[in-house]
C-alpha cells in the first residue's frame, strides 16, 4: 500500500497510524491526508504522530529543518504493522505528556520494539525491514557530533 502510493502517485502520507487505515472488506485504504505531499514538493511538517513519527523527524528542529521523505511513510507503516499483530500500543507505558518527552527520545536513540513478538513470519520481516530503512540511519548520524561516528 505505501510503495504504491509512492511509486504509482508519487505522494508521501506524512502520517500513517492505525486511526488513519480504514478496512474495505480484507483491503486496507489509507485517509487523512492532511500532512501528505507530493514528492516533488518540499515540506517541513510540524504536527506528526509521535509513536508513529521516525528518528528522522524528531532531530528535525527550528534551526535544521528536515523535509518530508518517503522513508518515514515505511517506518510509520512498520511500526502500524507491528501495533496490529502485536495488539498493543507501540511504547506503551509512555501515557502521559511529561513521558512524552521520555518516549521522544527513545524513538531518537534507536527504537526498540519487540518484533519477534509477531507470529506471522511475512509481517515480522517486513516490520524489521522498516525499522531499519535509511530515514533511522540518518537520524543516527545528526545526532553524533561532528568527527565522530
Amino acid at each position: 500500500m505505501v510503495v504504491h502510493l509512492h511509486e504509482r502517485h508519487h505522494i508521501i502520507h506524512g502520517d500513517i497510524k492505525p486511526s488513519n487505515l480504514l478496512l474495505d472488506g480484507s483491503d486496507a485504504r489509507l485517509c487523512d491526508f492532511d500532512t501528505a505531499a507530493w514528492m516533488t514538493e518540499t515540506i517541513f511538517p510540524t504536527r506528526f504522530s509521535i509513536r508513529y513519527v521516525s528518528p528522522y523527524r524528531l532531530v528535525s528542529d527550528r534551526e535544521n529543518p528536515r523535509p518530508l521523505i518517503p522513508e518515514e511513510d515505511l517506518y510509520a507503516a512498520g511500526i502500524t504493522v507491528w501495533e496490529i499483530f502485536v495488539g498493543e500500543t507501540p511504547f506503551a507505558p509512555y501515557v502521559s505528556q511529561d513521558a512524552e518527552f521520555e518516549l521522544w527520545d527513545q524513538i531518537v536513540a534507536r527504537p526498540k520494539l519487540d518484533v519477534d513478538r509477531i507470529e506471522f513470519e511475512e509481517a515480522r520481516l517486513y516490520v524489521k525491514e522498516c525499522m531499519s530503512i535509511e530515514c533511522l540511519n540518518v537520524a543516527q548520524s545528526v545526532t553524533q557530533p561532528e568527527g565522530h561516528s
